[in-house]
């Protein structure tokens, strides 16, 4: 992996640990409420769906929610 300008280290809480990560790009962050959120639809015949925890919707647009925990255990 090589860093770039635009690459960070978000920090997530996993089993009560803080783990860094270092990611290409951000974006930006949101908070979704809770009745904001679905579970992950099936996405046939893709793997990484296993690493999707739900869906947002903000505003038209769907946002996929990773399972955190589900990365870092196969890292």
């Amino acid at each position: 992996h090589e860093e770039t300008a635009q690459s960070r280290i978000i920090v997530v809480e996993v089993g009560g640990e803080s783990i860094g990560m270092i990611v290409d790009a951000v974006s930006e962050v949101l908070r979704l409420p809770e009745d904001q959120i679905e579970p992950p639809t099936q996405m046939a015949g893709t793997e990484s769906a296993d690493y999707i925890s739900g869906l947002g919707k903000v505003n038209d647009r769907l946002v996929l929610l990773l399972d955190v925990e589900k990365v870092v255990e196969n890292v």
